[in-house]
């Protein structure tokens, strides 16, 4: 089997690290040691138990091309059947290799990854306290496995467990993004089993150069996945919610496995992460706001320009096929309500629009009427003089006392939870969206007593001719518009 250790400027604890891998009880071992680019006394640490030791090779970067790549590295490296990360500053007890291989010997090979439990330690390696990962994965289907892998992880303790070489890089690997340990463990338990053993043999060290405790911002911790992505705008969390889609998408799955894990997994991730997800599409249309108002202001200084600017105001971009557009909103944020959500919307609409922007808008608001409201939920479309888009759900709607503060960007409280139904981040990052797009985001009460939101756009984001229908999903199951019973408009539905 394989070790492969990543490591960049590590002597503090690389002597420890590598003692610990060669001193493995079982025996027939490669550690690889990749240096990337290390500028302290890690190449000469390296080389020595390398000299000492048959079984240590080193591969040495000259510069540092960031965590991911070098986390990569080792494993396009690994030559063994089984494979395992060892973190230059972490410890394994002498059996941890011995009693892993046993587990994959034995199990069926539906078992992908195998670990031990864990124990936390300090600087000098002093115990502090046992941690219970809760990753013990032994559920048949892969929705009930990913189901608890995102309501337990947070160490990520078991990307270090010993895995099955093939299964592994049948996966992406190691993104080179914030918390792409995270996708990878999803991608795994997708594909297979973990089994804990009740051991404690792995040591994990607590200490300030940790990537998270030595890069205190977002942007910090993005540079040492990937050198020169700290530079761009990080959205952490954003950004692991549409990996985490892809990973579903691109996983080898039955359609109904497919399927159950959308259903039963999404909803589990989002009101897990949904906080830390509005925040930052409140921060991104905020930066989007503070950048168009310095370009207006750049503006001014050319009186012509300006005027005609201020005469188009709706920023025009690219058709957008309405239909599909919120098709394809509900299947990403709540694909078990998609049959209970109705969309009146002519499949053949098309207006311009900023396609980021108009699904945050549909996102927010189909989100806001299944956690506040209730079903049926409508979403529908005039495209008269303006293009009016209603979502309208059937629930309590929002009590008189809160209807001035619904798109004000605070966090609600569950004991408020009913009286202030549609107030949060995520309506204030739909006002702004739309604003920003030239149009406005209104509350009204429902016909039904529920809660309405309408986004309104000038017409002139209209456009006079039909956009072709929307393209199967062959994944989900298959929506399609068919006439309504008493009304004649699209509704979605089930498939036959």
């Amino acid at each position: 089997m394989s070790i492969g250790v990543p490591v960049y400027n590590g002597e503090r604890y690389l002597e420890q690290a590598l003692a610990s891998l060669v001193s493995q009880t079982f025996g027939d071992i490669e550690i690889i040691v990749c240096d990337n680019g290390s500028t302290d006394a890690t190449a000469r640490i390296s080389q020595v138990f390398a000299r000492r030791d048959e079984r240590v090779s080193v591969h040495r970067s000259e510069v540092n091309r960031g965590a991911a790549w070098n986390y990569n590295r080792a494993l396009a490296l690994a030559r063994g059947r089984y494979f395992k990360w060892a973190a230059h500053d972490d410890l394994c007890g002498p059996t941890y290799i011995e009693r892993c291989v046993e587990v994959l010997d034995r199990a069926p090979m539906s078992v992908v990854v195998a670990y031990p439990r864990t124990v936390i330690v300090d600087e000098s390696g002093k115990p502090v306290g046992t941690y219970e990962d809760g990753l013990d994965l032994r559920q048949a289907r892969p929705h009930e496995r990913v189901a608890v892998l995102i309501r337990n992880l947070v160490l990520s303790n078991a990307v270090f467990g010993l895995m099955r070489t093939d299964v592994l890089r049948g996966t992406r690997g190691h993104g080179s993004y914030i918390s792409a340990d995270y996708v990878l463990l999803v991608e795994l338990a997708l594909a297979g089993q973990f089994w804990e053993i009740p051991e404690p043999l792995f040591f994990r060290r607590a200490h300030e150069g940790t990537s998270r405790a030595a890069n205190r911002t977002s942007a910090e911790v993005a540079e040492w996945f990937d050198p020169g992505s700290g530079d761009e705008k990080t959205t952490e969390f954003l950004r692991l919610f549409a990996e985490y889609l892809l990973a579903i998408e691109r996983a080898d799955l039955s359609r109904a496995d497919r399927l159950a894990v959308y259903r039963s997994t999404v909803p589990l991730w989002l009101r897990r992460f949904h906080g830390s997800m509005r925040r930052e599409l409140l921060e991104q249309a905020a930066s989007s706001l503070r950048i168009r108002s310095r370009n207006r202001s750049a503006e001014r200084e050319d009186a012509q320009n300006r005027m005609a600017v201020s005469q188009s105001p709706v920023r025009l971009a690219v058709p957008v096929g309405v239909h599909e557009l919120v098709r394809r909103v509900i299947w990403q944020v709540a694909p078990d309500y998609a049959p209970k959500i109705g969309i009146h919307v002519d499949p053949t609409l098309t207006i311009d629009a900023d396609v980021v922007g108009m699904e945050t808008i549909v996102a927010n608001l189909i989100s806001n009427a299944v956690r506040y409201g209730d079903v049926p939920i409508t979403v529908s479309v005039d495209a008269g003089d303006e293009f009016t888009l209603t979502v309208e759900d059937s629930g309590r709607g929002v009590a008189d006392a809160f209807t001035s503060h619904l798109f004000e960007a605070f966090a609600r409280s569950e004991e408020s939870r009913e009286e202030a139904a549609g107030a949060g981040l995520g309506l204030a990052v739909a006002r702004m969206a739309a604003e920003a797009a030239g149009g406005s985001l209104v509350y009204e009460r429902a016909r039904t007593g529920g809660a309405c939101f309408r986004l309104v756009y000038p017409g002139s984001v209209l456009r006079r001719h039909a956009s072709p229908k929307p393209a199967a999903d062959r994944h989900a199951p298959q929506p399609h518009a068919a006439p309504h019973a008493d009304t004649g408009i699209y509704a979605l539905q089930r498939a036959a």
